[in-house]
């Protein structure tokens, strides 16, 4: 039979064995966590950027856009105040005339999938 000091050593032999089974569980739970991360941490969020990007020019070119126009509409409202109505109606078909043509290009600009320059 074992005397006390082996029963000591076979004692610290089991703890051991217990404390690497825990340790190694402790090391695959952390190694799986870590991958979870990994993957996470390789999804390419460039595109998704560059089209976040190109919306928010494309957000403020619009709101450019209806703000430049709607200045020109008050200057086209100033210009005619007083106006003899003849002129006045000149005038007013001018402004549509300019802005019917800019509809123009910027439609053929959407469809094309180009950006088209704001009004002047």
């Amino acid at each position: 039979m074992w005397n006390d000091r082996e029963r000591e050593i076979v004692e610290l032999l089991r703890i051991i064995k217990l404390q690497n089974r825990l340790v190694l569980r402790a090391l695959f739970q952390l190694g799986f966590n870590l991958k979870q991360l990994e993957d996470q941490m390789a999804y390419d969020y460039s595109k998704l950027e560059a089209e976040l990007a190109r919306n928010t020019e494309v957000d403020e070119s619009a709101s450019l856009l209806l703000t430049r126009l709607t200045e020109q509409i008050k200057k086209l409202a100033d210009e005619i105040a007083g106006m003899d109505p003849a002129a006045a109606q000149a005038k007013i078909n001018e402004f549509a005339d300019n802005l019917a043509s800019r509809n123009d290009a910027l439609s053929a600009a959407v469809a094309a999938n180009t950006p088209s320059a704001p009004p002047a």
